[in-house]
């Protein structure tokens, strides 16, 4: 059973996050409804490493969209209105991403496992970052006694056409590896992944997520996919 204690603490804490960045988070959102996203991030280097690697752009064109932006953003330029009619596309954009994206997500979410009871009933979700090693929340698994208790399930969510997948499950071996941070830090768990339960797949099967810590991976303003398991029990992604 999900211990709704803690995930009170862990709403108090979000909240008192939220309280203390939400000129910055207001900023953000004052920029989204005005059609100008990416006018959010602030810090040039960081806007310019991004926009090169979002649009392969060579930096003098990055540093010429991130003008347009700023003028923009600053009133000096405003975006002509959307006329009715057929469906066009009127000059550079980088609203557009290769198809190339969908299949990467597929890979990505091979990796994204359900932490459950061993009864079956939800805790959380997570994902594989090395081979046999696995990121998630504190508050899903806070010590290596607790995890005990757990498993993590992979393909637990529908095909194509619908229909369930047969989930592979593992234990967790804390063993091998676990390194934490409270929930008042930066509320993670990094875990060893034990021998196979049930299912057919090898865990190699499912990939894993390398962590980076590369500048130009985002930017604020960008929408972010998140695959995970939410209220309901099979694999879903939202934006963010």
């Amino acid at each position: 059973m999900v211990d709704l204690e803690i995930f009170a603490q862990v709403e108090n804490i979000v909240r008192q996050r939220i309280k203390k960045t939400r000129p910055e988070i207001e900023a953000s959102l004052g920029h989204i409804a005005n059609g100008n996203p990416l006018a959010a991030e602030q810090t040039l280097s960081r806007r310019l490493d991004r926009l090169q690697v979002k649009a392969s752009l060579s930096r003098t064109e990055a540093e010429m969209i991130s003008a347009a932006i700023d003028m923009r953003s600053a009133g000096e330029r405003k975006a002509a209105a959307k006329q009715p009619g057929p469906e066009a596309i009127l000059g550079p954009t980088l609203d557009f991403i290769g198809v190339a994206f969908l299949e990467r997500g597929r890979r990505v979410a091979d990796a994204v496992g359900r932490v459950a009871f061993l009864n079956g009933n939800p805790q959380g979700s997570g994902f594989l970052v090395g081979p046999r090693l696995f990121l998630t929340n504190n508050h899903v698994i806070s010590s290596p006694a607790d995890s005990r208790r757990f498993q993590v399930q992979f393909d637990y969510e529908q095909d194509g056409a619908n229909a369930v997948r047969t989930p592979t499950t593992f234990l967790f071996d804390p063993e091998s590896c676990f390194v934490t941070d409270s929930i008042e830090g930066l509320d993670y768990t990094l875990i060893g992944v034990g021998e196979r339960r049930s299912g057919p797949k090898e865990l190699g099967e499912f990939g894993f997520i390398s962590l980076s810590d590369a500048r130009d991976k985002h930017m604020l303003g960008e929408i972010a996919n998140i695959v995970q398991h939410p209220r309901w029990p099979l694999q879903g992604t939202g934006a963010a």
